[in-house]
């Protein structure tokens, strides 16, 4: 992924050895960070969700149905 809408998708200031994909004033983490849709806000958010609620981290894993390979019932 290219950082950013700066020249050679932000990567250098020189001239890169391969071609930055046409895109890249486009798709760049720059404006991923500030798109409250993209996956890096998303993760961001399932990090927070995680250091603020202690269950999604600790318990232990119980299946419902070890017989059923096709359900994943569980206890948390």
């Amino acid at each position: 992924m290219h950082w950013s809408t700066a020249p050679y998708g932000g990567f250098s200031t020189g001239v890169p050895w391969i071609e930055v994909n046409p895109n890249y004033s486009k798709v760049n983490a720059e404006a991923a960070t500030r798109d409250e849709k993209s996956t890096w806000n998303h993760y961001r958010k399932l990090i927070a969700l995680r250091k603020t609620h202690p269950l999604i981290v600790y318990g232990e894993y119980r299946s419902w149905t070890p017989q059923c390979l096709r359900l994943y019932p569980y206890d948390r």
